[in-house]
């Protein structure tokens, strides 16, 4: 997980306080069309206090504005009129279109808030990967009892990050993450850096904490 920039911290501790304080019930969102796979991830991006608390906080400055991330930008900013409670998010369906999405057609909500994160992430200026972005490390290590040799590296945070879900019963965040992590064995090119063999290494990738929105 990124760490929140400590300017945004204060502002996202307060907001949090004042969010008890806030009620609940935004705008209904109208479906003229096809666009409840859209209204389904408005509602749930509108259901954390995190995101809602400073990427739907106009206090919160994007950005500056190159040539480079003029697009980016123009979704932060639909993005961040999705966020308020009393918005229709009209502005949003709208850029989607950019996207390739229609709002003539179904289409899958996931898909939609990979995207939709994806391009509004450059005009935020990084907030968007350290309040929902998973930082990963992975671990290999050598099984051959005489070396046990190990070494770990970090991945850069993934906004997208696809977890097990096991179809009977009630899962945590927690848990469904233990299932993520399971060891598997590593290609059998791979040479141990301790004993300079191959096919004895295993590895395990793990998630270091969860983002600010879990």
């Amino acid at each position: 997980m990124i760490p929140l920039a400590p300017a945004y911290v204060d502002r996202f501790r307060a907001w949090s306080r004042a969010a008890r304080k806030r009620p609940a019930i935004p705008k209904p969102l109208h479906n003229p069309s096809n666009q409840c796979y859209q209204n389904s991830v408005i509602q749930l991006l509108r259901s954390s206090s995190s995101l809602v608390g400073i990427l739907g906080d106009e206090g919160v400055g994007l950005a500056p504005r190159t040539a480079e991330n003029s697009r980016s930008l123009q979704f932060a900013a639909a993005l961040r009129d999705a966020l308020r409670f009393d918005s229709d998010a009209g502005l949003l369906s709208r850029k989607s279109r950019w996207l390739g999405f229609s709002l003539d057609r179904q289409d899958d909500a996931h898909r939609f808030l990979d995207a939709v994160l994806d391009a509004s992430s450059t005009g935020f200026g990084g907030l968007v990967e350290a309040l929902c972005g998973t930082t990963l490390t992975r671990t290999t290590r050598c099984t051959r009892t005489s070396c046990q040799h190990e070494s770990t590296c970090i991945t850069p945070a993934e906004l997208g990050l696809s977890l097990p879900v096991p179809s009977t019963g009630k899962h945590t965040v927690a848990h469904l993450l233990g299932l993520f992590s399971q060891p598997e064995a590593v290609d059998e090119d791979y040479k141990c850096e301790g004993c300079d063999r191959c096919g004895c290494c295993s590895s395990i990738l793990e998630s270091i904490g969860h983002s600010e929105v879990l």
